[in-house]
């Protein structure tokens, strides 16, 4: 009986932490649209999450944002988005920003960089599958529907 409830234990645990990564919505959007995408931050340490960066995907145009909630400066020839935070330990937050997307059909690759508080530095940018996975979007063609239907 005991290890049964040491084993449940471990899944629990095991399962939440699987899921405590940064995400990305929506999974899926339409050529050059502008998008708002929402990244959703969990802070899994005792540290507060300090600070996320985003290097923006290629082909990805990142509007500023009218409320003054992210900077985007230009590295390594690419855009990268940078908040500052103060989301507690066992916390979440939502950050919200708007972007072009490129004009052809791919698969957008969103790779972030968490901070915490004791200067701890988690990069989100695995591919699927991975202890840290960077989340991604696909980019389809828009689909038109004729008249009538």
């Amino acid at each position: 009986m005991r290890f049964l409830t040491l084993f449940a234990a471990s899944v629990v645990a095991f399962g939440s932490a699987a899921q405590a990564h940064v995400t990305i919505s929506p999974k899926e959007s339409v050529t050059g649209e502008t998008q708002v995408y929402t990244a959703r931050v969990p802070t899994e340490s005792a540290s507060p999450t300090v600070a996320l960066e985003l290097a923006v995907p290629a082909g990805v145009t990142v509007e500023p944002s009218k409320d003054g909630k992210y900077a985007v400066k230009q590295a390594d020839g690419r855009n990268v988005v940078t908040w500052t935070l103060n989301i507690a330990a066992g916390k979440n937050e939502e950050l919200k920003f708007s972007a072009k997307n490129p004009d052809k059909p791919t698969e957008l690759v969103w790779k972030f960089v968490q901070t915490y508080g004791d200067g701890t530095k988690v990069a989100w940018i695995e591919p699927a599958g991975g202890k840290r996975p960077a989340p991604t979007t696909k980019i389809a063609e828009e689909q038109v529907m004729a008249p009538g239907q």
